[in-house]
């Protein structure tokens, strides 16, 4: 946690202040729940990401436990969730989704830092957070900065 941001640490115990019941899945069947949330709140927010049908091969054929599904909720509702694709000693944080709920107890705060441990306990030892786009999605690239890590840039590749 030493090398999060001020302001991620804060949000992270804003987070543990909710009392959010996290969920850790890596069996396959915490996917197409994910995934009906996950293509919901994309429509709903009207962006662009990795189609859930592809996530769902991926799923259907390679090992269960390379796809970690993680959700926060209350006992009322699940109200945010995570997908990470595990590749050798890597994982990659693959979609996510979130209710306005989520959102106001920092949920993504809490499902991160359980995921870390998580992922390292599956021998993981290097997380992609994905792109950064500070122009249009400046607080997501906020959030992800906030972890602390390494802003790598790499060419892209090109079919």
């Amino acid at each position: 946690m030493e090398g999060f941001s001020g302001n991620w640490r804060n949000m992270l115990r804003a987070a543990d202040r909710a009392n959010l019941k996290i969920r850790m899945r890596d069996d396959g069947k915490g996917v197409s729940t994910h995934l009906s949330a996950y293509e919901a709140f994309r429509q709903q927010k009207k962006f662009v990401g990795p189609p859930s049908g592809l996530i769902q091969a991926m799923s259907d054929n390679g090992r269960k436990e390379d796809i970690i599904t993680l959700t926060a909720g209350t006992p009322q509702q699940i109200v945010a969730g995570v997908l990470f694709v595990c590749h050798g000693n890597s994982a990659t944080y693959y979609t996510s989704w979130n209710t306005d709920e989520g959102r106001n107890s920092r949920a993504h705060n809490l499902l991160l830092w359980q995921a870390l441990q998580e992922l390292r306990g599956h021998g993981i030892r290097w997380l992609d957070l994905g792109g950064l786009n500070t122009e249009s999605a400046a607080g997501i690239a906020r959030f992800k900065i906030g972890l602390g890590g390494e802003i790598v840039t790499l060419s892209g590749t090109y079919l």
